[in-house]
């Protein structure tokens, strides 16, 4: 989940992946939103935000 890298001088950095961070965090989210309130009530809120964010993204797309 930590990349390290060199620089050129030889010194080791660590950068944190956020893609995968990113996906853990809405991956707890989602399965703490099942237990909760249900399977399929959770599945129709991640649909449509999925749908909605799609939405944006085409829109955005398409703007220049």
């Amino acid at each position: 989940m930590i990349d390290i890298k060199v620089d050129n001088g030889g010194d080791k950095q660590m950068k944190p992946n956020w893609g995968m961070i990113g996906v853990l965090l809405i991956g707890i989210g989602f399965w703490t939103n099942v237990w909760f309130n249900g399977f399929w009530w959770s599945l129709f809120w991640l649909i449509m935000l999925s749908v909605v964010g799609g939405i944006w993204l085409k829109i955005k797309e398409n703007r220049y």
